[in-house]
């Protein structure tokens, strides 16, 4: 995987993972821990924390700011 990406299985793996959370996030109001299950990582706690240390905000304020931004 490595040599056609440039990037490690995992890499690409936790991009995904984040990029589904920041969707549900934005898009629905589905509880924290429906979204920590969808994005494989069950723990909302862990779920939590591993959102807050990519994107350096709680999925929370993510979630207020994105859907302010669109209006919802």
């Amino acid at each position: 995987v490595k040599q056609l990406t440039g990037q490690s299985f995992q890499s690409l793996v936790e991009q995904r993972r984040l990029a589904v959370a920041c969707d549900l996030l934005a898009a629905s109001s589905g509880k924290l821990a429906w979204i920590a299950q969808q994005t494989g990582l069950g723990d909302i706690g862990y779920f939590c924390r591993y959102f807050k240390r990519k994107t350096g905000m709680t999925p929370t304020v993510y979630r207020q700011l994105h859907q302010q931004q669109a209006g919802v």
